[in-house]
């Protein structure tokens, strides 16, 4: 059964005729939109073959969705294919996956049934553009596909190419070739209407019928370094008329009956050893600035980088070699409040961004119960055990440990918690709040509580306020240094 958010979503889909974004707040179900669609469109046409882009974490996914959410008068074949690109590439062009290097899921309907036949691939197939040979997998990709003909392309994480680059350009030429194109994506505008013009670049170039700079021109505002930033935005309502007639937006508060939540920031002192280092390395930064008018968060991210991992205890040699210990104050603090206000919680998320962080909290939470850890290095099938065991009900008292960027996006079955901890913020709101809504989604009973550490007077505070406030976060983090 549908709820009728969801059911307007397959109207929009079909009034369409494929070409579409289902800007669904995390949670909401935009994956049972999109496969009741296709399902339909199933019936309609006898088979139909799709190409589905994901983020690495959604891949394992898409199987587990499909076996759910498809009626079982649909036969449905997903292949998540594997190998290098240009293996996935080949698999591509032939129409013959590897069973060797791809995975397979596939259910069977009653005679003479629709089917849904779908492709999986990892969105950074679309990074690479040429090989150690020499060769043009961007070209070769293309022509794979165009081979292939498929029915359907989805872009799961739509936002993930709000920014120009080689994937964003590939996942438009692409898209060109096929003739219905859906995305989606919980975070569709992190900044504001700006993010928007590269996306329907991939699913309706033809809706903005303008380069960037003259998009900018009509609904933006434009002022401060050199004129170059965005101060503020105009033609609002007709940026909103023009978007709403490709794109179908759903806020959770509006289509679901969800439990509250809440959001306690709970500041921490550094120790004297890491509050001297910080303030070192804060002077260095400013000294490094004074030449300097601005930079993008990208630059940002550099040059905060340090300045994080001190708020979380430790620093990096200058060549990435060795680890200087400066101490434990924010481990001690999150230690503290595992112990006391979460003391009856059966399942705690902590979110980390670095892989230090993270093995310091593994090991500083050792006693308090089982301690279960993912990062980048962890494969997708241990994943997917770590969350069969995290969201089947026990009396075992499990901590899990993540970095954001690993579990953001794909994973639903963090409802098993109430209680999340961010240890440290990702500078992309996107990822802020993707992973928040791991918890607060469909499937969750409980009031869920997040608490953000932030140490008095560090960057932490000012990421905070800049997610808070919808800030851009170059403008919080150039005032803080340079103040």
């Amino acid at each position: 059964m549908l709820y009728n958010h969801q059911r307007e979503g397959v109207r929009h889909l079909v009034k369409n005729k494929g070409v579409g974004t289902l800007h669904f707040d995390p949670g909401t179900g935009k994956t049972l939109t999109t496969l009741t669609y296709l399902s339909a469109l199933a019936r309609k046409k006898g088979t139909v073959t799709g190409l589905v882009v994901a983020p690495l974490a959604a891949v394992g996914v898409w199987p587990e969705e499909v076996e759910k959410w498809v009626p079982e008068d649909v036969a449905v074949q997903v292949w998540n294919l594997g190998g290098t690109i240009k293996q996935k590439i080949e698999q591509i062009r032939t129409g013959l996956p590897d069973p060797k290097l791809s995975s397979v899921w596939e259910r069977q309907g009653p005679f003479d049934a629709p089917a849904l036949i779908l492709w999986v691939i990892n969105v950074d197939v679309l990074s690479s553009r040429t090989n150690k040979a020499g060769e043009n997998l961007a070209d070769k990709l293309l022509a794979a596909v165009k081979k292939v003909k498929f029915d359907v392309m989805v872009v799961d994480e739509l936002h993930q190419y709000r920014r120009y680059s080689n994937r964003q350009r590939l996942a438009a030429r692409i898209a060109k070739v096929i003739p219905r194109r859906i995305g989606l994506t919980g975070t569709p505008m992190p900044k504001g209407p700006e993010d928007m013009y590269r996306q329907m670049q991939i699913i309706d170039p033809e809706l903005f019928k303008m380069n960037y700079m003259q998009f900018l021109n009509e609904f933006c505002v434009m002022g401060g370094f050199q004129g170059r930033e965005i101060i503020s935005y105009k033609r609002v309502d007709e940026f909103a008329e023009i978007l709403s007639r490709r794109a179908l937006t759903v806020k959770k508060e509006d289509a679901l009956d969800l439990p509250a939540y809440t959001d306690t920031l709970i500041p921490f002192k550094l120790s004297p050893k890491e509050l001297k280092a910080y303030k070192e390395l804060k002077n260095d930064l400013i000294t490094e600035l004074e030449n300097e008018q601005t930079f993008t968060v990208d630059s940002a991210l550099t040059k905060t980088l340090r300045l994080r991992q001190v708020s979380s205890g430790y620093l990096p040699g200058e060549a990435g070699e060795g680890i200087s210990r400066l101490g434990t104050s924010k481990a001690d603090t999150i230690k503290s409040l595992v112990q006391t206000t979460l003391e009856t919680d059966k399942r705690i998320v902590i979110f980390t961004n670095f892989k230090q962080e993270l093995e310091d909290l593994r090991m500083a939470l050792a006693k308090e119960g089982t301690v279960l850890t993912i990062d980048g290095s962890v494969p997708m099938d241990e994943r997917a055990k770590i969350g069969k065991r995290f969201a089947a009900p026990s009396d075992e008292r499990i901590i899990l440990i993540a970095q954001v960027r690993t579990v953001s996006t794909g994973l639903n079955w963090m409802t098993s918690a109430h209680s999340a901890i961010f240890s440290s913020l990702p500078l992309d709101r996107a990822d802020y709040i993707q992973a928040r809504d791991r918890l607060h989604r469909v499937g969750q009973k409980e009031h869920v509580n997040y608490y953000i550490m932030a140490g008095k007077g560090t960057i932490d505070e000012v990421i905070y306020s800049a997610h808070l406030d919808r800030a851009s976060m170059e403008d919080r983090v150039n005032t803080y240094l340079r103040k």
